[in-house]
């Protein structure tokens, strides 16, 4: 597989975000125990603010309990706060993964 980063010049320095973007020190993090369905791995996605509520839909993955074989399910949740730190996830995953036809 041909890598089309592999022959860029390297990157110095450190990497910042925008001044405009601000993460809040109180970091809220959603886990497998936010969402109300079985999950097994909960990835944050960046959240934003609309009308005055804030917006997240993460990722959601659903392994057998070992985790030894490929996911079982991978989704997207849905959530709306409106303080940007406590969510209230929708009950029902949003389809947006697909498997096989």
């Amino acid at each position: 597989m041909r890598n089309p980063f592999k022959d860029l010049p390297k990157q110095s320095g450190d990497f910042r975000s925008s001044p405009i973007i601000r993460r809040y020190a109180g970091n809220p993090v959603l886990t497998r125990d936010d969402v109300p369905y079985p999950a097994s791995l909960v990835f944050n996605a960046g959240v934003t603010r609309y009308r005055g509520e804030y917006f997240i839909a993460p990722r959601v993955d659903l392994f057998d309990e070992q985790f030894r074989k490929p996911a079982l399910d991978i989704f997207t949740g849905f959530g709306r706060s409106r303080d940007g730190i406590h969510f209230t996830i929708e009950k029902e995953p949003v389809r947006v993964h697909y498997k096989g036809g």
